[in-house]
């Protein structure tokens, strides 16, 4: 059992990872305190370990009403949230009340928008059952729906009370989403934590899933992302280095409306070309961006989008949401482990990095 601490301005709130046999509820939440409980699980993910769950709320005396849905990027919707609104109307949760999600990062995103908006806000826990969520979105307090094509562009900052993470669970996932959230452990490693690319250099990619090391994969990546979180909560400092590889990324995801690549994978392709940005920009070692290429790689991560519209991917980052009044913020790395936002970045420079990566 791994605990961590987030120290958010607003909040702070555990991190527990380890089995969920281990958990132990009534010593980490204060129960007295809470009204009643609210579910809201992914389908998939219900059928697997549901039972499991109620298990563990079981021993601490926690019976909470279960709604199941069918996850998936197309559910972000404001169609979904008022169908979670519904679920919360139809068993009365007041403001006392806790809504828990139990599922990946859309359904994090989804849900945790529902609470931050239902009664101006009520309190929830994230459960996250695939890598990504566990070592990016469930952290945070980013909350969200997709709006007109573009990713995340309504939502709200709303922190959980806490996070329980159960590696085991990962069992179920298919290998596809789980090498898709090893995206995000080697964004971490590449923004601060240079010895987690390391880490997952010298793992054994067929085996990961089953090693002791996964559990420290997690534990590291989800210390930078705490770390970063309670530097700057409401992402207006620090925390945009969170971003690395995402403005590409998204603009991918975006120019294959949500279809062609998971999220991680957009990612992925997006650090390669934030990457190259850098060795054209900041300095850094072609060698090291080559090294990062190598990783995804061997993890099994695409690295190309080809047949993808270079202009249509300029104009999309223009709507990005991570842009400010000075401009697109790109952020750049000029070594592993250390990260830097810049508004100053010549567009043909965004342009010859993004070539790269739609190279077939």
């Amino acid at each position: 059992m791994i605990d961590l601490e987030v120290k958010a301005k607003s909040r702070t709130y555990p991190v527990r990872i380890g089995s969920w046999r281990d958990w132990d509820l009534r010593g980490l939440l204060d129960l007295e305190s809470m009204g009643a409980w609210a579910l809201v699980a992914d389908k998939r993910v219900w059928e697997h370990w549901g039972q499991d769950l109620l298990s563990a709320f079981g021993s601490a005396g926690i019976d909470p009403a279960v709604l199941t849905l069918e996850a998936g990027e197309p559910m972000k919707s404001h169609d979904s949230v008022f169908q979670v609104y519904d679920f919360f109307l139809q068993h009365r949760l007041k403001r006392d009340g806790v809504v828990v999600v139990f599922g990946g990062g859309v359904l994090g995103d989804l849900v945790g928008f529902a609470a931050a908006t239902y009664q101006r806000g009520v309190r929830y826990i994230q459960i996250p059952s695939t890598l990504l969520a566990m070592v990016d979105s469930a952290v945070g307090g980013k909350t969200g729906v997709n709006y007109r094509n573009h990713k995340n562009m309504i939502g709200a900052f709303h922190q959980p009370d806490a996070v329980l993470v159960a590696p085991e669970w990962l069992l179920s996932l298919p290998q596809r989403e789980f090498r898709a959230g090893l995206a995000e452990v080697v964004k971490c490693g590449a923004i601060r934590d240079p010895q987690l690319l390391t880490l997952l250099e010298e793992a054994d990619p067929q085996r990961l899933l089953r090693s002791t090391v996964l559990e420290e994969v997690i534990a590291r990546a989800l210390a930078v992302k705490a770390a970063v979180v309670g530097e700057d909560e409401t992402d207006m400092g620090v925390r945009h280095i969170l971003n690395y590889g995402h403005t590409f990324g998204h603009a991918i995801e975006s120019a294959t409306s949500f279809e062609r690549f998971l999220h991680g994978e957009a990612v992925a392709i997006g650090m390669v070309a934030a990457a190259q940005l850098s060795t054209r920009t900041v300095g850094m070692d072609p060698e090291a961006a080559k090294r990062l290429e190598a990783l995804l790689v061997r993890h099994g991560l695409p690295v190309r989008a080809p047949h993808v519209d270079a202009e249509n991917l300029m104009e999309l980052m223009t709507m990005d949401k991570k842009a400010s009044a000075k401009g697109q913020r790109w952020v750049l790395t000029p070594e592993w482990g250390k990260a830097t936002v810049s508004t100053q970045v010549p567009t043909e420079e965004v342009r010859r990095a993004l070539t790269y990566v739609l190279e077939s």
